[in-house]
């Protein structure tokens, strides 16, 4: 066929915008996408995404210009993200669950010359759109499932009308422009954006199905929000043409709304984070468990995969879904941001059988390397380690990010040559597995999310009865690692703690906020002044009761 490639033609990095119009035309009436009793086949996917990149190029908006999305988890959002990717825009999500002065400034910061906003998320952008669109920024809003709905007031288009113009030829994207900007917590306080290829989305997707093992016939659930930069796993389908569900919904992780989506779509993998998976088996044990669909209990009869990842899993926890689910195959994926969310090694579902049958030490491991990511470990000065040594984490792979939007000194801290510096500590063994031992800057993880101490510090120091504050991460059951501020008050004063807690919920998102906040008279330092985090770290470790989900201590606030 004339102008139409072929496989044997293709040359270069995979592109996802050619990955969808192949299965437009291999598998025209196969579902390609759903979200709560809506389906997009690969050919009206297709349709859409052409329809929506052709009006946002009528609007206005070319390759290489940033277009924003604030909403929940959407088939419209699935549907703008391939829009952008075909034109050569730089997509840019935004999480719903930021404050408004991150969501603010994520839209400025990006220099975003649309921003598509779900009308129940408005008030995110703090009143500002009168002052956002009189700097040169259109905006679109999305009321979903309404292709009619009307565009909102002091907004530019709705959705809808954003998709009815006619089509219009389309730049072709180079494997090098930027796709997307994944913004993820920053150390001063705002978020920092990722730099994100074309060639590798196209790279990250390939490498994620091969190193899952996923075929055309499984169904993929995608529990990760839209938002982040594992908002790629939804694009998985692109690479062997099987569908990807949806949550739809409120927004969030519900178990139950999981569990009945794996019966009802017939779901076969999906990637959790080990507070997800707890959630899951809460959810099983309150009710009749695992069945086949021929009794009380969820049917889970064709799920066979299932992921974890952004945070280590508590053997313990391994034990249990393997107890509940004997048939389904755990694979672990380490992944970063900074490579593109591309998986960096993976723990197979035979490591975790050695694991669990009586190497133990294994499951604390997060595997070998993957294809086409070298890893190595080094010292300070960026010399490899012998095996079992340990040192930083660094990586080189055309997953690679290009570095940070508009942050040319934390790039530089970033960027090695060919080489990315994940400042994660950690050690190889013989058997060329990777563990991580600990984490430069002592980022905490909870709920899969990244939390810098620092922004929590930095807001925690505006309150006028604060005269110092350490934030670190505490172990926590159910969200791995929680959030825990220490507080030196002002002479004179004397902090509520709720008060503190209430000071946060206002500046930060409500994963950042503390689940514990503690008054004490000083903070423990150093010869030279300086707090010693590891002091309070060890201590909260070896004295898990002053913690309030283990016992409420007096003079603490806990959130849970």
């Amino acid at each position: 066929m004339t102008g139409v490639p072929s496989a044997a033609d293709a040359a270069g990095p995979v592109l996802a915008g050619e990955l969808l119009a192949g299965w437009a035309r291999r598998a025209p009436h196969k579902p390609a996408v759903r979200e709560d009793g809506r389906t997009l086949t690969w050919a009206e996917l297709d349709a859409q995404v052409t329809a929506l990149a052709s009006g946002m190029a009528a609007s206005g908006v070319g390759p290489g210009d940033a277009v924003g999305m604030l909403a929940l988890d959407r088939l419209e959002v699935f549907v703008h993200y391939l829009a952008c990717l075909r034109l050569g825009a730089v997509r840019v999500g935004i999480n719903a669950r930021f404050a408004a002065r991150e969501v603010l400034h994520v839209v400025r910061d990006c220099e975003a010359r649309m921003v598509v906003v779900e009308a129940g998320l408005a008030h995110l952008l703090g009143g500002e759109e009168r002052a956002l669109r009189a700097e040169g920024r259109l905006l679109v809003s999305l009321t979903p499932g309404d292709p009619a709905a009307p565009c909102l007031a002091g907004y530019d288009s709705s959705f809808g009308e954003l998709c009815a113009g006619p089509a219009v030829d389309l730049p072709a994207p180079r494997p090098g422009d930027v796709a997307l900007i994944s913004y993820t917590s920053g150390t001063t306080g705002l978020p920092k954006g990722v730099l994100v290829s074309q060639a590798a989305v196209g790279t990250v997707l390939v490498h994620t199905v091969l190193m899952i093992g996923l075929g055309p016939d499984d169904v993929w659930f995608q529990a990760t929000s839209l938002a982040w930069i594992a908002s790629l796993l939804a694009l998985l389908g692109l690479v062997n043409g099987m569908t990807v569900v949806l949550p739809g919904g409120p927004g969030g992780f519900d178990a139950g709304h999981f569990l009945r989506a794996v019966g009802r779509h017939r779901v076969t993998g999906t990637v959790l984070a080990p507070v997800m998976i707890r959630r899951v088996l809460d959810e099983l044990d309150a009710g009749a468990g695992a069945g086949d669909g021929d009794g009380d209990g969820h049917d889970l009869s064709s799920f066979r995969t299932l992921v974890y990842g952004s945070s280590p899993a508590p053997p313990a926890l391994l034990h249990r879904v393997h107890a509940a689910l004997p048939a389904t195959a755990l694979v672990q994926l380490y992944g970063i941001t900074e490579c593109s969310g591309g998986w960096v090694s993976v723990l197979t579902h035979a490591d975790h059988l050695r694991g669990l049958a009586g190497e133990p030490e294994l499951l604390a491991s997060c595997g070998r390397p993957g294809p086409w990511v070298d890893v190595a470990v080094t010292d300070d000065d960026g010399r490899e380690v012998a095996r079992g040594e340990r040192g930083e984490v660094r990586l080189r792979s055309p997953m690679n990010c290009l570095g940070y939007h508009r942050l040319p000194e934390l790039t530089a801290g970033l960027l090695d040559g060919a080489w990315i510096r994940t400042h994660d500590i950690g050690r190889m063994d013989d058997e060329g597995y990777l563990y991580l031992t600990d984490r430069k800057d002592f980022m905490i993880i909870t709920g899969g999310m990244n939390v810098y101490p620092s922004v929590v510090e930095n807001v925690l120091a505006q309150h006028p009865d604060v005269a110092d504050v350490a934030v670190v991460g505490a172990a926590h059951e159910e969200w791995g690692e929680a959030v825990v501020a220490m507080v030196e008050p002002r002479r004179g004063a004397t902090p509520d703690p709720a008060g503190l807690v209430s000071f946060c919920r206002e500046r930060l998102g409500a994963y950042q906020v503390p689940k514990h906040v503690a008054v004490v008279d000083a903070l423990p330092r150093g010869v030279t002044g300086k707090v010693l985090k590891p002091t309070i770290i060890a201590e909260l470790a070896e004295h898990p009761e002053r913690l309030p989900w283990h016992r409420t201590a007096s003079g603490a606030v806990g959130t849970r």
